[in-house]
């Protein structure tokens, strides 16, 4: 099952996966990638070297190639805060569960303004703009350790040796 977790910055996203995804599952996450090809941890959230970022985008789209191709059982999470419409509608097509995580602009902001660096703020207007009614015209907002309920997901199962295709 492939489950991309979206919402504009501040709003809970890696906290919802925290609270949701399994042990084994794999999370995709733009923000831990970016920190593990550092030799240690930046001073401020969310503050990288732009090249540092760079090769992060490069490793997460590798990441999620392989991880949507896997046989294994478990759940693939992909964090992508601010997909494009045509890439939302592209995850649609592939039937992957779209889980919004947006507490409200208000509360997103104050966050921002408090948890994130100044740059990021834009980000915020920016997928509230791009989604004015969030990702909700797509599928409903999720309360927290509410149980997801979107479009059929896609699942990885493998496939036995001399299945009929």
């Amino acid at each position: 099952m492939i489950k991309v977790v979206t919402g504009p910055p501040a709003s809970g996203k890696t906290t919802y996966l925290a609270e949701h995804a399994a042990p084994e599952d794999i999370v995709i996450d733009l923000d831990a990638i970016t920190r593990a090809l550092m030799p240690a941890a930046p001073a401020s959230t969310h503050v990288y070297p732009e090249h540092v970022r760079h090769v992060a985008i490069g490793a997460r789209k590798a990441a999620i190639d392989r991880a949507t191709r896997i046989a294994y059982r478990c759940t693939v999470w992909i964090i992508h805060s601010i997909p494009p419409p045509n890439v939302l509608a592209e995850y649609r097509a592939l039937r992957y569960q779209i889980i919004t995580i947006d507490p409200g602009r208000e509360v997103v902001e104050q966050r921002a303004r408090t948890m994130r660096p100044r740059y990021m703020w834009p980000a915020v207007a920016k997928w509230y703009s791009t989604y004015p009614t969030g990702c909700s015209s797509i599928v409903p907002p999720l309360e927290r350790r509410e149980q997801p309920t979107a479009e059929q997901p896609r699942t990885a199962e493998p496939v036995a040796a001399g299945a009929d295709w």
